[in-house]
């Protein structure tokens, strides 16, 4: 009876905690701030220090760390050096992001289908509540390995200009 309450509960608790952050999310504000270029506004919402790459005709791509703006330029903080760039002269801009809420949905439903193959086996344990906390630490070191996983993989998302397929 425990268990499988115990059982609903967590696999209740994964599903919410994996699929709040989603429903929750907002779209960002799409306007222009007065003064700046649509490419300006975009890398302003950026915090400094953001992995960014640039496409420009001249210079082709640029990726480094992002270390000032201003209404008509950009610097970028690159292994060789810093470089400046005309905002005029970008074609493209892209951030850097990761896979780590993908890496933690992924671990919570692999580490709750778990929790249910240990805790619903044919064998009647001695102790069920061992069960339970064999399974429970088994779903949160899944939860735990795939969001480090998903932290650790790489997601370069377009955010100038904006297209149907911006991530790579």
């Amino acid at each position: 009876m425990i268990s499988s309450i115990c059982c609903r509960a967590l696999l209740g608790l994964s599903l919410m905690v994996s699929v709040a952050p989603r429903l929750l999310s907002q779209t960002p504000d799409t306007t222009v701030t007065p003064g700046w270029s649509p490419i300006g506004t975009e890398l302003n919402r950026m915090k400094l220090s953001s992995r960014i790459r640039l496409q420009t005709p001249a210079a082709g791509r640029q990726e480094g760390r992002l270390i000032f703006r201003t209404a008509d330029s950009v610097g970028l903080r690159r292994p060789e050096g810093e470089v400046h760039l005309p905002l005029l002269a970008v074609d493209s801009l892209w951030i850097r992001r990761h896979h780590m809420g993908t890496g933690f949905l992924v671990g919570a439903l692999v580490g709750a289908g778990a929790y249910v193959l240990i805790t619903s086996s044919e064998e009647d344990s001695e102790i069920p509540e061992l069960d339970n906390l064999a399974g429970g630490l088994f779903w949160a070191g899944s939860v735990a390995l795939g969001t480090v996983v998903g932290r650790l993989i790489p997601r370069w998302k377009r955010v100038h200009p904006i297209s149907a397929t911006s991530h790579v």
